[in-house]
């Protein structure tokens, strides 16, 4: 049956793309190549990066853990986005940068 030209059969939608869990594959093996090169950015500031700075860098690092352990990646990446967001916390308050720090607040 079609509404609005669209096939509602998943087969349609299938044979169109990739299936959801090939991408999910793809997605989850590119997280985890890139996840490895981040090691010495969460070990150590940047001296380029003035606090605010490093603290939003780390948050989007702990938000690629979180979705790469989404996407099939292991669950200690859960582990490892809470404690990369524990290290931004140590690098930004809520009087120094309080938009960094809620921002790290809601990823907590």
């Amino acid at each position: 049956m079609r509404e609005h030209g669209i096939r509602s059969s998943w087969g349609g939608v299938n044979a169109v793309g990739p299936t959801f869990n090939d991408l999910r594959s793809e997605i989850g093996a590119e997280l985890e190549s890139a996840l490895g090169k981040t090691k010495f950015l969460i070990e150590q500031k940047l001296d380029e990066l003035n606090a605010s700075e490093y603290a939003a860098l780390l948050t989007c690092l702990g938000n690629a853990f979180a979705a790469h352990s989404l996407v099939g990646g292991p669950l200690m990446q859960l582990d490892s986005a809470v404690v990369v967001y524990q290290i931004a916390l140590g690098h930004v308050t809520v009087d120094g940068d309080s938009i960094v720090w809620r921002i790290i607040q809601n990823q907590r």
